[in-house]
């Protein structure tokens, strides 16, 4: 299983939602403090595509899986107050899916407000788009910020709480971690985050560089090309996929 995940296609993602319910509770992050170990975290950070993360979420809803799914509200990519984007949103929170805030302080400090302002701001407006209350929030590029003053925000649960999770596992700048893999599949822990972006995954195993392309991703590849922690060796057997 862990040489197939490098592929990045959708029936591999099938294949590893299925594994994984073998072992663990699938829980999104708002219901971690009702849960009982051994529990997974899913999660998926709507960076780019909106039709991605529809697919993706139908993939988990029919798996009888509910994650978190968090969007931006300053994304390049999409506009959630667009009627297509908002449809995409309200349909992926009538399956059931936990919709969750993803906050990018870099456009906070843009903002004419505190960032305590702009993060009030941004939850009340996703709530009043979606009818329900936001429980959860989730730095944007948290390898890149310093520090998160909301880290301990009250009444809210952040997706980089060290206390939810055991074993934090991402799929971010489509390479794995191949250290974190083996600990994922031991199935040794009994709390575990797992990180999903939804428009990295294809139908069919694809070059990692033409899928970046393809998502008009500047952003996404200058935040890689300045991260030491992503070492060769992560990115060999995902160079085909």
């Amino acid at each position: 299983m862990i040489d197939e995940v490098y592929s990045f296609t959708i029936p591999t993602y099938i294949k590893l939602l299925h594994h994984l319910r073998k072992h663990y509770q699938v829980i999104p992050l708002m219901k971690t403090t009702e849960s009982k170990t051994p529990y997974l975290i899913l999660r998926h950070d709507v960076d780019f595509s909106m039709e991605a993360a529809v697919r993706m979420a139908k993939i988990d809803y029919d798996a009888g899986i509910k994650a978190t799914y968090s969007f931006l509200f300053s994304s390049n990519h999409y506009n959630l107050m667009e009627r297509k984007a908002l449809d995409s949103l309200l349909f992926i929170s009538d399956l059931g899916h936990e919709v969750a805030l993803h906050y990018d302080l870099k456009m906070y400090r843009k903002y004419k407000a505190s960032l305590e302002t702009s993060l009030k701001y941004e939850l009340n407006l996703l709530e009043r788009l979606t009818g329900k209350p936001v429980k959860s929030i989730i730095i944007h590029q948290f390898g890149l910020e310093q520090s998160d003053p909301f880290q301990n925000y009250p009444d809210i649960i952040n997706g980089f709480n060290k206390e939810l999770y055991d074993l934090y596992v991402s799929d971010s700048y489509r390479a794995w971690y191949r250290e974190y893999l083996e600990k994922l599949f031991s199935f040794k822990y009994n709390r575990i985050q797992l990180l999903i972006h939804p428009s990295i995954w294809t139908d069919k195993p694809t070059i990692r560089s033409d899928v970046l392309r393809q998502i008009d991703a500047l952003d996404f590849i200058m935040a890689w090309d300045g991260n030491p922690k992503i070492k060769e060796n992560d990115l060999i057997k995902s160079s085909v996929g």
